[in-house]
């Protein structure tokens, strides 16, 4: 087994599975990032979008998770459209939400 490099150590993990690349946009409501999936076979490419959250209180942090899980049923009873990006998986990790395209 071969030891990481120092830029490989750098480079941010979310969900103990996605590494980030690049980011590829910003704005009002959260980030989108380039990243690869290493729990696959060839670490394929997918976009990450994290949702953020501008708040840390707990009532509002309740109902953003719920909409967020909403939003995530609601992509994947959409299942394949041509014009709709599919979703892979959906996560939240220290109170910031993501989803994986």
């Amino acid at each position: 087994m071969r030891s990481l490099t120092n830029e490989e150590k750098s480079t941010p993990i979310i969900g103990k599975r996605y590494k980030l690349i690049a980011q590829l946009g910003v704005g009002g409501f959260g980030q989108s990032f380039l990243a690869q999936d290493l729990h696959l076979p060839g670490c394929p490419r997918c976009v990450i979008k994290r949702l953020l959250v501008k708040t840390h209180d707990i009532k509002h942090l309740k109902t953003a998770r719920r909409l967020f899980d909403t939003e995530a049923k609601v992509l994947y009873q959409l299942g394949r459209h041509d014009q709709i990006p599919s979703l892979y998986a959906h996560f939240e990790e220290n109170q910031e939400f993501y989803l994986v395209q």
